[in-house]
């Protein structure tokens, strides 16, 4: 799989995608998902937290890992900008969801800095 023009693409837990020539994003786990069920009031909207791995054949370390979260939904990886869009299905009190219901919308965009760790 590989993003489309504006660098936006959806995931499931396992799936792999191209997000620059040679560069393979996976979305490894879902962490944590504390996200307020749609059907409830809370205090706190709570969050979801994302596992993400990133390979590439070049450098001393070829697989880095990192972590997005709705309440930090932004990182700068290798050249790279990755940004949490949106997570699906919205969490229900009456549903426990597994790591297969889960998706994912990402954005990737050159980073500013173009440091390529």
């Amino acid at each position: 799989m590989k993003p489309d023009a504006a660098g936006r693409f959806d995931l499931s837990v396992s799936d792999r995608a191209e997000v620059a020539p040679g560069i393979v994003l996976t979305l490894e786990r879902v962490v944590a998902d504390s996200r307020c069920p749609v059907d409830v009031t809370c205090v706190w909207a709570g969050e979801i937290r994302l596992a993400f791995a990133l390979e590439s054949p070049q450098g001393e370390a070829p697989r880095f890992e990192f972590e997005l979260a709705t309440t930090a939904p932004t990182a700068e990886v290798r050249g790279l900008r990755f940004e949490l869009l949106g997570v699906t299905p919205e969490a229900r009190s009456t549903r426990k969801l597994t790591a297969a219901d889960y998706g994912i919308a990402l954005q990737v965009t050159p980073s500013a800095s173009r440091d390529l760790q």
